[in-house]
């Protein structure tokens, strides 16, 4: 693993190395302090997606229940989801009901787009003790909005539905649906999210 790690973070800064040289060959015109900020911005830039690449390949980062978060400027942020998978025949309910709710808390927002970014339903056993009783199935849908001219609020409503060994499914009282999260993306942080 120390060796995996090591060969990793050189891998990393051979990337930067890149950036750096490329950099060089811009505008004549610039002053040193512009073209030190551009090969700076490169190499920031190229680092991240080298640590990103690199966290894939050695496990770090670890897709859990909720999907991947994208740390940006110390703050994690959903992924901004654009394409519908879910075809379901309650995919336009989903979305109209979390749109609605949505409208509600935040009536001066332009929606951009309402996604539900997976195929089916997510299902867990629920245990007692080491006894299966039953599942719990949950559906994610995002709201994008614009905030003006200042930025984007992405805000993620899950869908849940029991069932006891062998029963129906019925839906889940209060989580149906249920507001999860709200981020609050800044204009320049949204553009740098969009691009993951």
């Amino acid at each position: 693993m120390k060796k995996t790690l090591t060969c990793a973070i050189l891998a990393m800064l051979f990337s930067a190395s890149q950036a750096w040289a490329q950099s060089n060959k811009g505008n004549q015109d610039e002053s040193l302090a512009e073209k030190v900020s551009t090969i700076m911005k490169k190499a920031k830039s190229s680092m991240q997606r080298a640590g990103k690449r690199l966290e894939k390949v050695i496990g770090l980062n670890e897709k859990g229940r909720e999907g991947d978060e994208v740390k940006i400027d110390g703050t994690y942020y959903m992924p901004i989801y654009s394409l519908n998978i879910y075809e379901g025949k309650d995919a336009e309910k989903f979305k109209k009901t979390s749109e609605k709710l949505f409208a509600k808390k935040y009536p001066h927002t332009n929606i951009v787009s309402v996604t539900i970014p997976q195929e089916g339903w997510v299902s867990e056993s629920v245990k007692d003790g080491s006894k299966v009783i039953g599942y719990l199935q949950y559906m994610y849908c995002y709201v994008l909005a614009k905030d003006g001219d200042d930025g984007y609020i992405n805000a993620r409503f899950s869908f849940q539905r029991y069932k006891d060994v062998g029963k129906e499914y019925g839906i889940v009282n209060g989580r149906w649906p249920k507001w999860d999260r709200t981020d609050v993306i800044p204009l320049p942080v949204y553009n740098e999210l969009k691009n993951y």
